[in-house]
């Protein structure tokens, strides 16, 4: 097991050190709607509504290396 483990580890360091350095961007979290969506009690199956959730989401939409959700200045809604 420790071998497999060894392995894999290899090949995160090595994506790892592939990624792109130096560059900066920023992400629109919702707070106050991820607050009201937990009160609810619901459970948030395609990550809409939890703040990581949210963040997955606009990471996911990347756009050429760029990710084409980040928004300077947004308001917290």
């Amino acid at each position: 097991m420790m071998i497999l483990t060894t392995v894999k580890m290899k090949f995160v360091d090595q994506a790892i050190s592939k990624l792109p350095t130096g560059s900066q961007g920023n992400i629109t979290v919702k707070r106050n709607a991820a607050m009201r969506f937990e009160e609810t009690g619901k459970i948030d199956h395609e990550g809409k509504h939890t703040i990581f959730g949210q963040i997955w989401r606009q990471m996911k939409r990347a756009d050429g290396g760029k990710f084409s959700a980040f928004r300077q200045n947004a308001i917290d809604t």
